[in-house]
């Protein structure tokens, strides 16, 4: 079951923001007590990931797209009712496969890892899921994705605007990331 997402705070700063907290007590531009207020008012309900696709989300979303958790569950708002009838359904769901004798190894497959590929180009999550995906294809004794697979699984049209920008720059890579046009080099 993911730990769905983190509400906006009702009453100041937003996690993107909240994060530059150290960097501004640091430089003075805040107290420690505001600091400490800042932190402590910066989510709106309990657990959760992030509030945008960074890491947390899309490894939700990859979740769903390995076959790992329930159609529909990730980023569903931390705490609320909706999330707290997915974990149960999660758990009752865990219980049927226990009883059918199907375990993750039947679920996460070669198939599933390139499905988690494909959504990951279309929705253009976290970009750690490059580290993220081989780990858990290697933990679950698949083929690793290879920088051959990720580009064979960029979104439609990244390779034209890609190799259309290092005919403009005089460069060419093939990095993981080639799929951005505004990959750093």
């Amino acid at each position: 079951m993911p730990g769905g997402v983190t509400l906006l705070a009702e009453e100041g700063e937003d996690a993107g923001k909240v994060q530059s907290v150290g960097a501004r007590f640091s430089h003075g531009q805040i107290t420690l007590e505001e600091a400490g207020e800042a932190m402590c008012r910066a989510c709106a309900s309990p657990g959760g990931g992030c509030q945008f696709l960074g890491t947390a989300a899309t490894a939700q979303v990859v979740g769903e797209a390995l076959g790992m958790s329930l159609t529909h569950s990730a980023l569903a708002p931390s705490g609320h009712p909706i999330w707290l009838d997915m974990a149960k359904r999660s758990g009752r769901a865990a219980m049927a496969m226990e009883a059918r004798g199907l375990r993750t190894r039947d679920i996460l497959t070669d198939a599933s890892v390139r499905n988690a590929m494909v959504l990951h180009a279309a929705f253009g999550g976290s970009t750690n899921l490059i580290l993220h995906l081989p780990a858990v294809a290697f933990s679950a004794g698949l083929a690793r994705p290879t920088v051959a697979d990720w580009n064979a699984h960029q979104s439609p049209g990244a390779a034209p605007r890609r190799r259309a920008a290092e005919r403009s720059q005089g460069t060419s890579h093939g990095a993981v990331c080639s799929w951005r046009a505004a990959c750093p080099r």
